[in-house]
């Protein structure tokens, strides 16, 4: 961790942002570009290690998806459905699961895979109204991350280290890069080989590890399409500028027809 020593789970960037005393969400980057420059040289960067041994707690009261499901899974499939046209089936082959009760109650958890492994989870909860009755404001909650003896951590690798999907990237291939797991899922609903692969950055940070790990792959060209909003939107500019500040094939792709691929929008390439 380059960012700050006082706080082990502050990264990089959120460190610059305090420093540069910038609002919560916003991309300290391109200030820091903007004022004193760069000295990277333009080579491709090296993908970061797990902080430590991957691992994940998947949530003791999750229940995975089945056919046979009984009528509280309805509940979620229906949510699926409605919100990324996702079925049973679909829910199935992702390795996704249900939770009616504990910290992730009333949310459909989504393991997240690297390596060939799940090493975290995030998990969005099926409605809005329920957020008061969990006592929460989140629509997403991702796994805590910690050593493996501490009783609260979930998983080894922290959030900043996290891409979605990112096992099926090829070398020399296409990305596409979203927000959302749900947007990579519902972008492979009918083919889960489906070019370009599609990663998702589980949030709207592009960090530097995650920069990395899709520049080890060395991809022919990086698309990023974020959901189809004004604050978005120039988020994905930014982050088009990033990888070509890596020497990466970068360009800005949006939404038509919905706001994100889950909707059932279309890409287009700008």
């Amino acid at each position: 961790n380059s960012g700050c020593a006082a706080d082990p789970k502050m990264d990089a960037g959120e460190w610059a942002r305090r420093a540069l005393g910038l609002a919560p969400g916003e991309r300290p980057w391109a200030r820091l570009f903007e004022e004193y420059g760069t000295d990277a040289p333009g080579t491709r960067p090296v993908a970061v290690a797990p902080s430590g041994p991957d691992w994940v707690r998947l949530p003791r009261e999750m229940r995975r998806f089945s056919y046979v499901g009984s009528l509280m899974q309805e509940s979620f499939v229906e949510f699926a459905l409605r919100q990324w046209g996702l079925g049973v089936f679909d829910l199935m082959v992702w390795g996704c699961g249900w939770c009616l009760e504990g910290r992730y109650s009333w949310r459909i958890v989504i393991p997240v895979v690297m390596g060939g492994a799940p090493v975290a989870f995030q998990a969005r909860i099926v409605d809005a109204d329920r957020l008061v009755l969990v006592r929460s404001d989140r629509k997403y909650l991702t796994s805590e991350w910690g050593p493996r003896d501490d009783p609260r951590a979930e998983c080894g690798r922290p959030a900043s280290q996290l891409l979605f999907h990112v096992d099926a990237v090829q070398p020399e291939g296409e990305v596409l890069v979203v927000e959302g797991a749900a947007d990579v899922m519902a972008w492979h609903r009918r083919d889960r080989g489906r070019q370009p692969a599609a990663v998702a950055l589980l949030g709207t940070a592009l960090t530097a590890e995650k920069l990395a790990l899709v520049a080890s792959k060395r991809p022919a060209r990086v698309v990023v399409a974020l959901d189809a909003e004004p604050a978005a939107t120039e988020r994905a500019r930014g982050y088009v500028k990033d990888f070509r500040a890596w020497d990466v094939p970068a360009a800005l792709g949006e939404w038509v027809g919905g706001k994100d691929a889950g909707s059932g929008a279309e890409l287009r390439i700008v």
